[in-house]
Protein backbone atom coordinates (compact mmCIF):
# COMPACT_ATOMS: atom_id res chain seq x y z
CA UNK A 1 0.00 0.00 0.00
CA UNK A 2 1.35 3.38 -0.95
CA UNK A 3 1.68 6.42 0.88
CA UNK A 4 -1.56 7.99 -0.59
CA UNK A 5 -3.52 5.09 -0.29
CA UNK A 6 -2.33 4.93 3.88
CA UNK A 7 -3.93 8.51 3.88
CA UNK A 8 -6.68 8.01 2.21
CA UNK A 9 -7.12 5.15 4.36
CA UNK A 10 -6.64 7.33 7.11
CA UNK A 11 -9.05 10.10 6.46
CA UNK A 12 -11.87 7.63 5.99
CA UNK A 13 -11.08 5.94 9.45
CA UNK A 14 -11.19 9.34 11.14
CA UNK A 15 -14.51 10.25 9.88
CA UNK A 16 -16.60 8.07 11.88
CA UNK A 17 -20.01 8.48 14.14
CA UNK A 18 -19.15 8.01 18.07
CA UNK A 19 -20.26 4.75 17.88
CA UNK A 20 -17.35 3.86 15.98
CA UNK A 21 -19.49 3.43 12.42
CA UNK A 22 -17.72 5.12 9.43
CA UNK A 23 -19.09 8.10 7.88
CA UNK A 24 -19.51 8.22 3.79
CA UNK A 25 -19.28 10.88 2.03
CA UNK A 26 -18.83 9.70 -1.38
CA UNK A 27 -18.28 6.87 -3.95
CA UNK A 28 -15.34 6.55 -3.81
CA UNK A 29 -15.61 6.27 0.04
CA UNK A 30 -17.48 3.23 -0.58
CA UNK A 31 -14.15 2.25 -2.16
CA UNK A 32 -12.09 3.11 0.83
CA UNK A 33 -14.37 1.04 2.97
CA UNK A 34 -13.93 -2.15 0.88
CA UNK A 35 -10.17 -2.16 1.17
CA UNK A 36 -10.27 -0.91 4.86
CA UNK A 37 -12.67 -3.99 5.46
CA UNK A 38 -10.33 -6.40 3.72
CA UNK A 39 -7.70 -4.78 5.46
CA UNK A 40 -9.00 -5.91 8.83
CA UNK A 41 -9.51 -2.49 9.89
CA UNK A 42 -13.47 -2.38 9.49
CA UNK A 43 -16.18 -4.73 10.15
CA UNK A 44 -18.13 -6.17 7.41
CA UNK A 45 -21.03 -3.80 8.99
CA UNK A 46 -18.87 -0.46 8.77
CA UNK A 47 -17.63 -0.46 12.50
CA UNK A 48 -13.85 0.76 13.21
CA UNK A 49 -11.89 -2.17 14.83
CA UNK A 50 -9.00 -2.48 16.95
CA UNK A 51 -6.51 -3.03 13.92
CA UNK A 52 -8.10 0.67 12.67
CA UNK A 53 -7.62 2.35 15.56
CA UNK A 54 -4.12 1.45 15.88
CA UNK A 55 -3.87 2.32 11.91
CA UNK A 56 -5.36 5.45 12.70
CA UNK A 57 -2.33 5.96 15.24
CA UNK A 58 0.35 5.38 13.19
CA UNK A 59 -0.80 7.29 9.97
CA UNK A 60 -3.13 10.10 11.80
CA UNK A 61 -3.14 13.12 9.23
CA UNK A 62 -2.42 15.82 11.36
CA UNK A 63 0.54 14.31 12.78
CA UNK A 64 3.53 16.79 12.17
CA UNK A 65 6.13 14.01 12.71
CA UNK A 66 4.47 11.89 9.59
CA UNK A 67 6.77 12.35 6.66
CA UNK A 68 4.01 12.69 4.72
CA UNK A 69 1.81 14.71 6.04
CA UNK A 70 2.11 17.38 4.09
CA UNK A 71 0.54 15.19 0.81
CA UNK A 72 -2.00 12.96 3.41
CA UNK A 73 -3.63 16.85 4.18
CA UNK A 74 -3.52 17.75 0.56
CA UNK A 75 -4.99 13.95 -0.55
CA UNK A 76 -7.76 14.52 2.60
CA UNK A 77 -8.31 18.21 1.69
CA UNK A 78 -9.10 16.38 -2.21
CA UNK A 79 -11.24 13.77 -0.67
CA UNK A 80 -13.42 16.09 1.18
CA UNK A 81 -13.79 18.16 -1.29
CA UNK A 82 -11.77 21.62 0.47
CA UNK A 83 -9.08 21.50 -2.50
Amino acid sequence: MNTFEQAALAALLQRRFGDGSIYLQSREDRLLLKKAVQLGLVTTDGYLTPAGQRFIATHRLDNPSDAASDDAKHLRDELLGEA
